[in-house]
């Protein structure tokens, strides 16, 4: 006597000599899908790198920009007869305050550690006499200080600054 715990309702199957009953991926499939899922991580993988990339430029010129405003501010507080003392690009900091030295060396710090580079020019502006044009350059190491901002190679940073001093003070 045989007992079955289908319903009796239900035929009987009937096995087909030749085929195979397990269902499956074959070889074949497997290794395309796995291919397919390598190189979707490696589209994902790469578009992280680069946005990383990207985000780190960004930090580095919002830095060099900020930092040639907060360099351009001790400038202001400073006179105007002090601000005739550069040599090489380098500003005397001998009138400046222990406090402004101090903000200005942490700055140039900063700068370095992002392997960029300040460049301070103060030079007459036209035939004034009593004006001058002082221009500040914070630019990637290697990169001129002289080159026009759309000649700058894709990576590296210029951000260039300027303004004017008169005997009353800096002009914004």
């Amino acid at each position: 006597m045989r007992i079955f715990n289908s319903s009796p309702f239900k035929k009987p199957r009937k096995a087909r000599p030749n085929s195979c009953s397990q269902g499956g991926f074959t070889l074949v499939e497997g290794l395309v899908a796995i291919l397919l899922l390598a190189g979707v991580g490696l589209l994902i993988t790469s578009a992280f790198s680069f946005s990383f990339a990207s985000q780190n430029l960004a930090r580095v010129e919002l830095e060099a920009a900020r930092s040639a405003g907060q360099i351009l501010e001790i400038l202001r507080s400073t006179s105007y007869d002090s601000l005739t003392d550069v040599e090489n690009g380098n500003l005397n900091m001998d009138p400046l305050g222990r406090f402004q030295q101090m903000v200005l060396s942490d700055i140039s710090d900063r700068l370095y550690r992002n392997n960029l580079a300040v460049y301070l020019t103060i030079e007459p502006y036209q035939t004034r006499t009593e004006t001058k044009l002082v221009e500040l350059v914070i630019a990637t190491i290697g990169v001129s200080p002289n080159t026009a901002p759309e000649n700058v190679p894709p990576g590296d940073i210029l951000v260039r600054q300027t303004t004017l001093v008169t005997k009353k003070g800096i002009n914004p």
